[in-house]
């Protein structure tokens, strides 16, 4: 993570954010699972990445273009690749930080 190279801790990133900005539930879930490297299934990877092609589709199909979306996409498809798709889909993080293999 970005905050961790720069020395602060993803618990208390995780902390300071969903103190202000971000305290929905989803958001409190999905970084507790982030922050304790924990991918139980809540919402299944393989879902999600169904649910961001449709996403996707609707996107091309108004010509919009979704480039924070495309980016999430590859990853979750990585981490399905990988033999996660029955993980939590915050296992995205542990994929995108290098960790999907040795922490799930």
């Amino acid at each position: 993570m970005l905050t961790e190279a720069n020395g602060v801790a993803r618990e208390v990133f995780f902390d300071l954010i969903l103190n202000t900005l971000f305290g929905s539930r989803s958001y409190q879930v999905y970084s507790k699972n982030i922050t304790n490297r924990v991918y139980e299934p809540g919402f299944r990877a393989a879902l999600g990445l169904k649910d961001l092609r449709l996403a996707t589709e609707a996107g091309a199909a108004t010509d919009r273009e979704l480039p924070m979306l495309a980016a999430i996409f590859g990853q979750m498809g990585e981490a399905i690749d990988a033999g996660h798709g029955e993980k939590d889909w915050s296992i995205v993080a542990a994929q995108t930080l290098g960790e999907a293999d040795k922490n799930s």
